[in-house]
């Protein structure tokens, strides 16, 4: 037995049964009963600044399910790559923030999550990417180009610790051989 297509969230259905045997009493089965959840959860994710120089970055994504509804079973993460199309990143996941790890070059990451819930309700996919941002590593001044201006940087900056420095590219909070070997893998890209 299928329910009305709009049959709305929280709609408990009931039924029972009774069972004849030959010329046996008849045969009363409990009361049994089903919850509708029509609707798919819906999905969001934290805004990320529009570019990054970082190797790495975070994203943050969250969703709920209908009110009444069976609650969420997990995530979909998808990502897209300078406009090619969405492929999978993280399937069937239960977190809900996990560390992104940028491609070599001047990228750009588009990514949107979808949710299951627990009667398989998907999110549909949405027309636009929940966030974009464009990941140049070892873009020390931020001008979408990694050259000999953001070299110097790092060269300048050897050996300096503290958090949020331009050129600590892997966030480790000291600018060192890890940076300058992420700015010289990436050197060119963007330009």
């Amino acid at each position: 037995v299928k329910p009305k297509r709009n049959t709305p969230t929280g709609t408990v259905i009931t039924n029972s049964a009774t069972i004849v045997f030959d010329e046996e009493a008849p045969i009363t089965t409990n009361e049994v009963f089903n919850t509708i959840d029509a609707l798919p959860p819906t999905t969001s994710m934290q805004a990320l600044p529009a570019q990054t120089n970082r190797a790495s970055f975070v994203l943050r994504w969250s969703g709920e399910d209908d009110a009444g509804g069976s609650g969420l079973r997990d995530y979909t993460v998808w990502v897209s790559v300078d406009g090619q199309p969405y492929q999978v990143w993280l399937n069937s996941v239960q977190q809900t923030q996990a560390v992104f790890d940028a491609q070599a070059g001047s990228r750009v990451y588009a990514f949107y999550v979808t949710a299951t819930d627990h009667v398989g309700n998907i999110t549909p996919a949405p027309n636009q990417p929940q966030v974009v941002i464009r990941a140049t590593p070892g873009d020390a001044n931020g001008d979408n180009c990694v050259d000999d201006a953001d070299l110097l940087a790092v060269l300048f900056n050897f050996g300096s610790q503290g958090q949020g420095l331009p050129a600590d590219f892997n966030e480790d909070g000291v600018v060192d051989d890890a940076d300058l070997l992420i700015l010289l893998t990436n050197f060119g890209a963007g330009c």
